[in-house]
């Protein structure tokens, strides 16, 4: 992603999220989205589900 894409994702998170690193189930470590823990009190765990866009894709079925 471009920088100013990149940007412009930021603009658009709640507050609470932001980049950091990510390890991998593999090892590899990459950049996502992280919140803070805070943040995640009390919210759903959708690492079952293999992603957020599998996840928003079975709340639409």
């Amino acid at each position: 992603m471009p920088p100013a894409g990149l940007g412009q994702l930021l603009l658009r998170e709640p507050p609470g999220l932001a980049i950091g690193k990510v390890r991998l189930e593999d090892g590899e470590v990459v950049l996502g989205v992280i919140g803070e823990a805070i943040a995640c009190i009390a919210q759903r765990e959708i690492t079952q589900f293999g992603g957020w866009r599998a996840y928003k894709q079975l709340q639409q079925t």
